[in-house]
């Protein structure tokens, strides 16, 4: 099988790279990826090779967050508003329940969720692709 001279996930010119004795980046662990994820959704993804799905996942959910927020501030600025007008701080009190009916928030923490069970996904197919890589090499005269 023909050596590749471009990388599949970085486009690098990887005939360039060896022969200046530069060796290709290392895909992250699993425990590495979830680290990333934990910093930024997505970063897992991005950094495993998987960009398109790293960014998408990233802006699903910093859109999701964004969107939350803004409903969230749109509602404190309402609530507060009248609170310091009548005086009355009970008003302040029933935040919290205009808050959980946020579907934003939901999205974002659900997606969240999955976003890291999809990131194992892809790390343990990366993992399972590059050992069966090595055994078929091995294999071979």
């Amino acid at each position: 099988m023909p050596e590749a001279v471009i990388c599949r996930f970085c486009h690098s010119d990887l005939a360039k790279m060896q022969a200046a004795g530069k060796q290709p980046a290392a895909r992250p662990g699993i425990w590495q990826a979830i680290i990333f994820n934990l910093v930024c959704p997505g970063l897992g993804a991005w950094r495993s090779g998987y960009r398109t799905r790293g960014a998408i996942t990233m802006l699903i959910l910093v859109g999701a967050l964004l969107l939350g927020s803004l409903q969230l501030a749109e509602v404190l600025n309402k609530k507060v508003t009248i609170a310091m007008r009548t005086g009355n701080t009970r008003i302040i009190e029933s935040i919290s329940e205009d808050v959980s009916g946020n579907v934003w928030f939901d999205v974002f923490f659900y997606g969240y969720i999955i976003s890291f069970i999809d990131l194992w996904f892809l790390v343990t197919k990366n993992q399972k692709s590059t050992e069966q890589k090595s055994k078929d090499e091995s294999i071979q005269p």
